[in-house]
């Protein structure tokens, strides 16, 4: 039961759609099927390989997010009313630098709040004291400088949890994922296996099929000319 405890809707999803998807590959002819109800015109091997090349990246992002690297990264915690001292936003969102009291507490580098640690605490009154828990290691750039990334917000005096990023190590959903990605890569291979006897068998039909002859050479064959044929015809 541990194991189907860390388990999340989008592990359970990815498995029944793997699994929906290499049986029709394997057993229902998924290709046919398609062809059959005019899907994207020919839904050849080739094309339905990269279909399942692409979802098998997706399972094996979503293994590598279940893993999560940063799971032994050391963790530190910070308690104060905070101030915004710089901020930055981008296509792939905005970001606010932070600092507790100082920026002496943290080393010197700012606290870096994401858009839903943002939300976390636009609707809390200001002056209160919070207590962030952040990454040990600096990340960042030359060009946009080095912070710490806050992976948790609570409140100092009560306790309660406002923001918390996951990113604890979920082997069971790992395995989920690794399976997935281990089927469909299979059906891919399967699919062009499949689909090379098919192609070279039809390509030595072609081969074999006679070329029509020309009307000309089949009534000299004949021993007709073009004005005997003319005048027969009169």
């Amino acid at each position: 039961m541990a194991f189907l405890n860390d388990l999340n809707l989008l592990s359970i999803a990815a498995t029944v759609i793997t699994v929906a998807i290499c049986g029709c590959v394997l057993f229902l002819d998924f290709r046919d099927w398609l062809n059959r109800r005019r899907f994207a015109g020919q839904f050849d091997g080739e094309k339905q390989c990269v279909y399942l090349c692409f979802l098998s990246l997706a399972c094996l992002v979503g293994a590598v997010d279940a893993f999560s690297p940063h799971a032994n990264v050391p963790r530190k915690t910070v308690s104060g009313q905070y101030r915004v001292v710089h901020h930055s936003s981008g296509r792939g969102g905005s970001t606010d630098f932070i600092c507790v009291i100082d920026c002496t507490r943290t080393g010197g580098y700012t606290l870096a709040l994401d858009d839903d640690a943002q939300a976390a605490l636009w609707k809390r009154p200001t002056g209160e004291r919070y207590e962030f828990e952040y990454l040990g290691g600096a990340a960042g750039n030359s060009f946009t400088g080095y912070s710490l990334r806050v992976i948790g917000i609570q409140e100092a005096e009560t306790g309660t949890q406002l923001y918390k990023v996951d990113l604890d190590r979920h082997w069971g959903r790992v395995f989920v994922y690794l399976v997935d990605f281990l089927l469909l890569i299979g059906s891919g291979v399967l699919c062009v296996r499949l689909e090379r006897p098919e192609t070279k068998r039809g390509r030595d039909d072609e081969k074999d099929d006679p070329e029509p002859e020309p009307e000309g050479r089949l009534i000299t064959s004949m021993g007709l000319s073009a004005d005997d044929e003319h005048s027969s015809g009169r």
